[in-house]
């Protein structure tokens, strides 16, 4: 496959714990002119009030990782951000030209494969089924829509235990109701795994509805599903319990310097954003024959 992606070094793997002495610090006053045009180019509520609480210097080099957080609390910006070493440019990636395209699918293979272990993943198949095959998703995401349905019913329809499909939350900070979607759902996936897949289904096929009325149906649909007893979701949604899952896979995102959706991968592989059954299906038998020799 031509691989048309610049392929990206592991981040948090290699990520240094102290600033460079020998790069220029960013000052409160350059903290808040970034905070303030981060708010502004990426769509966020102008009564918004963004702090930067972490600044990194990259590992050999004066880039900077800079998270974010609503001012005054502690929720978290889901999105690094990285700055150039002259503090002029930012960006949503940082990319390393060493990384090969086979250490990259290795190494991408290898956290996806430990990242099934989960109990809370939500999952289709066997985790020692040959081929994993992991969707990153954003619930607004109207070609996330599409992606959703193939891997979810045909690929596992055709495929049977030859696959094993993970989805992986990331909300895109544009969204206005992603997050509290993708909080949602975790609950249901922690406390009914099984009912994940056709709510999520549900949801993707409403997207131009309102969270309210999302939210308010998320648990009409598990019960519909037959969830026995949605009191541990309910709770689990109005506590944000499982903000943890979402951050997990946010972090697991940023490993792989994954930033947009839908984002699928198969063994370690990126395929094309918004790729049919088709092609998915290619590489998977690519796959299964090159293991069966």
């Amino acid at each position: 496959m031509v691989i048309a992606t610049i392929f990206v070094l592991l981040m948090n793997a290699l990520q240094a714990r102290v600033q460079d002495p020998s790069c220029e610090a960013l000052s409160d006053v350059e903290k808040v002119r970034i905070s303030e045009a981060i708010k502004e180019h990426f769509n966020f509520p102008q009564s918004a009030s963004l702090d930067i609480w972490s600044v990194t210097d990259l590992p050999g080099s004066c880039y900077k990782r800079l998270k974010l957080r609503f001012k005054g609390t502690d929720l978290k910006v889901g999105q690094d951000f990285y700055l150039s070493a002259d503090h002029r440019f930012l960006s949503l990636f940082s990319f390393d030209l060493k990384l090969s395209e086979p250490e990259y699918k290795a190494l991408a293979a290898d956290r996806l494969r430990a990242d099934l272990r989960r109990p809370d993943i939500p999952k289709l198949g066997l985790p020692s089924a040959p081929i994993s095959v992991a969707l990153f998703a954003d619930f607004q995401c109207p070609y996330c829509r599409n992606e959703f349905a193939a891997v979810s019913r045909e690929i596992v329809e055709r495929y049977k235990d030859k696959v094993v499909i993970s989805f992986h939350h990331l909300p895109l900070p544009m969204h206005n109701w992603a997050k509290e979607a993708s909080v949602a759902m975790a609950c249901v996936s922690r406390s009914a795994p099984a009912a994940f897949w056709p709510i999520a289904e549900w949801i993707f096929q409403h997207q131009d509805q309102s969270f309210e009325k999302i939210g308010r149906n998320i648990i009409e649909q598990a019960v519909f599903r037959g969830v026995p007893n949605t009191r541990d979701i309910q709770a689990c949604i109005s506590k944000e319990s499982s903000e943890d899952i979402i951050s997990h896979d946010q972090e697991l995102a940023k490993d792989l310097s994954i930033s947009r959706t839908p984002t699928l991968l198969i063994e370690g592989e990126r395929i094309a954003s918004e790729a049919n059954s088709e092609t998915i299906e290619r590489v998977i038998n690519k796959l299964l024959l090159s293991k069966a020799q």
